[in-house]
């Protein structure tokens, strides 16, 4: 009985070292911020900031849109996640923070961003994960949240629904993908 029970308790703690040995690295090493830069738009049209670390995905992602922001004459401003800290929301109409899960949570950049900010009906938070499919409690955090793998072949697809949010939120009119 004895054997069996500490073989028991040998796999649990075998799997949760690994669990936590997979976890650790990315829970210290969150990747490169993307490069800044910032597109004036037309006057009265949105004003829009976005906040990501770099990745063929994210770079992908953001070109596509600042394509569409541009054509729609909105400012955009992109910063690292790790400036997140100097933003003034009162700035933007709408900010998009695109994130990635990590040790099933948030990058603790953007967890203190989302934690430093009074009013988040500004926020969209895109996390991307390994499936797709984990997104943190929008309810909880009281943001809008969207979830997405990192796949080329759903940028368009994922740029679309980032931008109806954004659309949303500062009342501009959706044009198709």
């Amino acid at each position: 009985m004895r054997k069996r029970l500490r073989a028991v308790l040998l796999s649990y703690l075998l799997a949760a070292g690994l669990q936590l040995g997979c976890s650790v690295p990315r829970a210290l090493w969150h990747g490169d911020d993307v490069q800044s830069f910032e597109m004036e738009g037309k006057p009265g049209c949105a004003r829009v900031l976005l906040a990501s670390r770099t990745s063929g995905f994210k770079d992908a992602l953001i070109a596509e849109l600042r394509t569409s922001l541009a054509h729609d004459g909105a400012s955009l401003k992109v910063i690292g996640i790790g400036q997140l800290g100097d933003v003034n929301a009162e700035q933007y109409d709408a900010m998009v923070v695109v994130g990635s899960c990590i040790a099933w949570g948030l990058d603790n950049n953007v967890q203190a961003f989302l934690d430093g900010q009074k009013d988040r009906s500004k926020i969209i938070l895109l996390v991307t994960s390994g499936d797709g499919k984990w997104v943190p409690d929008g309810k909880k955090l009281d943001v809008d949240a969207v979830s997405s793998a990192s796949r080329a072949d759903e940028i368009e697809t994922v740029a679309y629904e980032v931008l109806n949010r954004i659309h949303a939120k500062t009342g501009a009119v959706q044009t198709a993908p």
